[in-house]
């Protein structure tokens, strides 16, 4: 998939605004593309609050840009579970002034709140604010710090 220029709230190369229940991404793989908001913008989803399978999904090439909860994979998830798996980011750059990170941009944590599983997942050369993170292999450590 090749996303030209997406401009809006909520923006995702797959969804910007996600309420469907257990919904799978599965086998995608986003070559290139531009992503530009204010807040809640991510390469799959801008914001969800449902619980999401991402599995075997490649995001390669993208500039994600905006101000607020900024993330290569997810902007903003509310209350949800995330599962992560077999997937890559890829000469990714970010741009946003806070609550950013490679994997989710940032999260409630009412209710029942949010919980995540990465597994066998990897990411290089990719820019925070035009800084280059250093290469994490496994992402797991992302989630808790921001890059790598």
């Amino acid at each position: 998939m090749n996303v030209q220029n997406v401009l809006g709230w909520t923006v995702g190369h797959i969804c910007g605004f996600h309420r469907a229940k257990n919904c799978s991404v599965q086998n995608v793989n986003i070559s290139s593309g531009n992503l530009k908001s204010h807040d809640y913008l991510g390469g799959i989803f801008g914001w969800t609050s449902s619980n999401s399978l991402i599995l075997n999904t490649s995001i390669l090439r993208s500039n994600i840009s905006g101000s607020v909860s900024v993330g290569g994979f997810i902007g903003y998830c509310q209350e949800s579970k995330i599962v992560l798996q077999n997937s890559t980011i890829y000469t990714v750059r970010l741009v946003a002034s806070q609550s950013y990170n490679l994997i989710m941009g940032s999260s409630s944590t009412m209710g029942t709140g949010n919980t995540f599983s990465i597994s066998n997942s990897s990411s290089s050369q990719n820019y925070i604010n035009n800084n280059q993170i250093s290469d994490c292999g496994n992402i797991i450590n992302m989630v808790s710090q921001n890059g790598c």
